[in-house]
C-alpha cells in the first residue's frame, strides 16, 4: 500500500456533484446530523433519486485534526481526502459527550443527551463495578445492560424512520444498544451475546462471559471482514434503498494495525505511541476505500448518500502506547 497516492477510485460520484454536492464529512458531531441527513433525502428527490441509500461512516476516537484534508502534517487519510474533496465539509462540528455511546445515541436519534437519555457508556454501577462483582452472573449482567436499552427502544431514530419508508438498514461496527433490533435495524451484526469477536466480549469476576457491550460481533467489521456488509449489497440489488451504519472499532485502540500502515510513518521522527495511532487512522482510512469502492462496484454511488462523522476525539499520550490525554 502506497499512502501517499490518492485512492485507486474516483468513487463515481462525478454525476452526483454535478446535480448537487450531497456528501457530507462532519469533524465530530454536530448534533444536526440527523435532520441534515433527512433534509438532503428530500433534496435528492429533485435529482430524480427518489430514495437515495445512506451510508453513515463513523470513525472512532479520531480527533478533528488528524486528517489528511485537515492538513496533518503526517497522517495519511487518502480515501476519505478523496471523499472530502466531493462533499460539503463542515470543520467546526462540535460534541457535549467524551465518550462513546452517548454520541452514537445522537447519531442514531439526533437528539442532545439530556433528550434521549443516555449519558455513560456503561449503565450504572458502571463498567468496573460491573465486571468485578463476584456475585454477578451473566443473567444478572445481561438484565442490567437490556434495561439500559429501553432509552434506543422508546425513541424516534433514523434507521426507524428510512425502515419506515421502505429501506433495509443494516447495522456493523461499534453499537452500544443492545441487539440491533432495539435502534430499528431492519438486520445487523450485533445480538447481545458473546461472539469471539475481537474486543466484543468481556469476562466476569465469576468467570462468566459476557457480550461487552460496545458491538460484541459487529466489532468485527473493519477489523477482520467486510463480508457481511458485501452480501448486504449484493442482496439488496440496484433497487432496494438501504442505510448502511458502518461503525468499526476503529481507529479506537488497541492501536494494533498491521504492520504494512506503519511502514510509512517509521523513519520520520514520529514516537512508537504516534506511529501506532496514525497506522491505526491509515487502516481506518483503507477499509473506507473498500467500503465505497464496494458500492461504486456495484452502480450504486450515483444514487447515495455518504456522510462521515467521528464519534468523539482522541490525543495520544505522549509517553504510553494505547493511551490518550486529560484533553480528548
Amino acid at each position: 500500500m502506497r499512502l501517499e497516492q490518492h485512492s485507486r477510485t474516483n468513487y463515481g460520484m462525478e454525476r452526483v456533484c454535478q446535480k448537487l454536492t450531497v456528501s457530507v464529512i462532519g469533524m465530530n458531531n454536530t448534533y444536526k446530523t440527523l435532520l441534515l441527513v433527512l433534509f438532503t433525502i428530500l433534496v435528492f428527490k429533485g435529482t430524480g433519486t427518489a430514495r437515495p441509500n445512506v451510508v453513515y461512516i463513523i470513525s472512532d476516537d479520531q480527533a478533528f485534526a488528524y486528517f489528511g484534508f485537515m492538513g496533518h502534517p503526517f497522517v495519511k487519510t487518502p480515501h476519505l481526502d478523496k471523499l472530502a474533496e466531493q462533499s460539503a465539509v463542515f470543520p467546526n462540528g462540535y460534541l457535549t459527550a467524551s465518550v462513546c455511546r452517548p454520541s452514537l445515541m445522537t447519531l442514531l436519534t439526533g437528539r442532545y443527551q439530556f433528550q434521549h437519555g443516555v449519558h455513560f457508556n456503561h449503565p450504572p454501577p458502571g463498567s468496573q463495578a460491573l465486571t468485578n462483582d463476584p456475585n454477578l452472573n451473566k443473567v444478572e449482567y445481561d438484565r442490567i445492560r437490556e434495561e439500559a436499552c429501553d432509552l434506543i427502544r422508546n425513541t424516534s431514530s433514523l434507521p426507524r424512520i428510512l425502515a419506515a419508508k421502505g429501506y433495509r438498514c443494516f447495522q456493523t461496527g461499534k453499537y452500544w444498544e443492545g441487539h440491533w433490533r432495539n435502534a430499528g435495524f431492519t438486520e445487523g451484526m450485533t445480538i447481545a451475546e458473546p461472539s469471539n469477536a475481537k474486543n466484543g466480549d468481556r469476562i466476569l469476576a465469576n468467570g462468566d462471559v459476557v457480550a461487552h457491550g460496545n458491538g460484541d460481533a459487529g466489532l468485527a467489521i473493519g477489523r477482520e471482514t467486510m463480508q457481511p456488509i458485501s452480501k448486504f449489497l449484493d442482496s439488496c440489488g440496484a433497487d432496494q434503498p438501504f442505510m448502511l451504519w458502518y461503525a468499526p472499532f476503529l481507529p479506537h485502540t488497541p492501536h494494533d494495525s498491521p504492520e504494512e500502515y506503519s511502514e510509512f510513518y517509521r523513519n520520520r521522527g514520529l514516537s512508537e505511541h504516534e506511529i501506532a495511532y496514525y497506522s491505526s487512522i491509515s487502516w481506518f482510512d483503507e477499509t473506507v476505500g473498500t467500503l465505497i469502492e464496494a458500492i461504486e462496484e456495484r452502480g450504486l454511488s450515483d444514487d447515495t448518500l455518504f456522510v462521515f462523522v467521528v464519534d468523539n476525539g482522541f490525543e495520544p499520550h505522549p509517553e504510553h502506547r494505547n493511551a490518550y490525554t486529560k484533553n480528548s
